[in-house]
């Protein structure tokens, strides 16, 4: 859910990146350091490693899952 911290699997390590919308094959995920720059890219699902959820006193409305269109390439490794 928007918010969430995910953790991706990727040859050579892992990546860390924060959850902003999903599409049917991909989370969409704002990170740094994916090709030398802060973006939102598509991570697709099967590399999905872990998620986490800031604990809340109480949670924002805005804490949901987004649907969002599958535009834009799928990032394979985001070194």
């Amino acid at each position: 859910m928007l918010g969430d911290v995910l953790t991706f699997k990727r040859p050579g390590g892992g990546h860390v990146g924060i959850y902003v919308g999903e599409d049917a094959t991909a989370f969409h995920v704002l990170g740094g350091n994916q090709g030398d720059q802060v973006s939102i890219v598509r991570i697709v699902r099967d590399r999905l490693f872990a998620a986490r959820r800031p604990s809340y006193n109480v949670q924002p409305a805005t804490v949901q899952r987004y649907q969002l269109a599958a535009n834009g390439a799928v990032s394979s490794n985001e070194a």
